[in-house]
């Protein structure tokens, strides 16, 4: 279990006074010393090899920071520089990789200087983020969304699950998981997203090609998965995969919950060729089924994608 932590003004200075230090060790590096880059697979088609050099610089000199809620911020704020200066493109709903014309303004620009004057400025915006304090006691609890703990009960969930789109949180992450230490090789990832509602990046792909279903489901999903199968068995299962670990959770939270607690699910609906998929619906229907009530559907907004995509709140009741 992880408590959020409280900054307070001593403690905004030290992480100005560590930043500045930070950069300083970062100048010190030359290209004769040992760097360490992560195994991220291609690498230099993330960053050019002169930002990638300068990033290694700064993260080494990252790493003697010692290991305190300082550093937790400086770390932060090195992954907004990261993302800032890579090659991946987000004018997508799953991430891609600049064309070849940005690359070379890019790589044009890249230089160590650049990338510590970056990172000196995602400092200050991570600063200005923490300055109004919580209102209120935080815990982050690691766990298994269908595997809800009942030790402690709760009156309102309130989350945003994976749409089943088959895109990958994993594989948007990598580039911070592998900085950060989190991952040392592709078949990691694969394997955490196996864990995850809704993953099927790398060997996880695999593993659904045998995957079957614990039950039949019920016919609305059965309906969608047939016509999507005649496309794409792959993706059929992937959507039937999807719902049983949305209702093993379904199950498994209402054991956790006191009596008359609210549920909202912020949800976006789907599309495989061309067939929607009308996930508020299946929610709605799967919660009724383990016995949730004064269920509600609301759209919220249209998405930036196909037109048919839309954005839901499913709400009910225990």
């Amino acid at each position: 279990m992880l408590f959020c932590e409280m900054y307070t003004p001593p403690m905004i200075a030290a992480v100005e006074t560590a930043a500045l230090q930070v950069i300083q060790n970062a100048r010190r590096f030359n290209d004769s010393e040992t760097l360490w880059f992560p195994a991220l697979h291609n690498i230099e088609r993330w960053w050019s090899p002169p930002t990638l050099h300068a990033l290694a610089r700064l993260f080494a000199a990252l790493r003697a920071v010692d290991e305190t809620p300082v550093q937790d911020l400086l770390r932060v704020a090195f992954c907004r520089v990261v993302i800032q200066w890579s090659n991946a493109a987000f004018n997508h709903q799953s991430m891609s990789f600049k064309d070849s014309a940005q690359l070379s303004l890019n790589c044009a620009e890249d230089h160590a200087e650049t990338i510590y004057h970056a990172f000196a400025q995602q400092v200050r915006a991570v600063l200005r983020g923490i300055h109004e304090p919580l209102l209120t006691s935080v815990e982050v609890r690691q766990q298994d969304s269908r595997q809800v703990p009942t030790e402690q009960r709760y009156d309102c969930v309130i989350t945003s699950p994976p749409y089943p789109n088959r895109m990958s949180y994993i594989r948007e992450l990598r580039p911070y998981m592998y900085w950060l230490g989190y991952l040392q090789e592709a078949r990691e990832a694969g394997e955490l997203d196996w864990q995850a509602v809704g993953g099927t990046w790398g060997i996880a792909t695999s593993r659904l090609q045998n995957w079957q279903p614990e039950d039949d489901g019920f016919p609305l999903l059965t309906e969608i998965t047939t016509a999507i199968h005649q496309h794409s068995p792959l993706l059929a299962r992937y959507i039937r995969k999807y719902f049983e670990d949305i209702a093993t959770h379904l199950r498994s939270l209402y054991d956790a919950l006191l009596p008359g607690a609210r549920l909202y699910y912020i949800i976006g609906n789907s599309k495989f060729y061309d067939t929607v998929v009308p996930v508020e619906q299946l929610y709605a229907a799967l919660l009724a089924q383990y016995g949730y009530h004064s269920l509600h559907i609301e759209t919220i907004r249209k998405r930036s994608s196909k037109k048919e995509l839309f954005e839901y709140v499913v709400s009910c009741q225990k």
